[in-house]
């Protein structure tokens, strides 16, 4: 994406703009998502310590084996936050690149309002 005009960088700035909205949509998905598998795994995992409570005599065999019963919903759990922190991530990415460039805007418009008063 090319920046050396003002009109390219308020260009630039309006397409970052868009994109951080379009991100904002998608991390709102990706949250609800995580937070579904988030209750899944509990409920897995809440299912399992109950059935091996009753089996085992050992409580720490039996968190065990319910971790062990619950590692499908734990991995789709992981995934999901995973996909959450990148989101975030590229989001501030997104957000240091548009300020960077505001800054740049800032500095060529001032740049030609100094020369527009500059007399010879």
């Amino acid at each position: 994406m090319p920046t050396e005009t003002p009109a390219e960088i308020d260009s630039a700035l309006r397409h970052i703009e868009q994109l951080g909205f379009e991100l904002a949509d998608l991390l709102l998905q990706a949250n609800e998502d995580r937070y579904a598998a988030q209750v899944a795994h509990s409920k897995r995992k809440n299912a399992a310590m109950a059935k091996h409570g009753r089996e085992q005599s050992s409580v720490t065999v039996a968190r065990a084996l319910a971790e062990q019963d619950a590692e499908a919903e734990l991995a789709d759990w992981l995934a999901k936050k995973a996909i959450c922190h990148h989101i975030t991530d590229i989001k501030e990415a997104l957000k240091s690149k548009h300020i960077g460039l505001q800054s740049t805007n800032k500095g060529i418009q001032g740049m030609v309002s100094s020369q527009h008063r500059r007399t010879v």
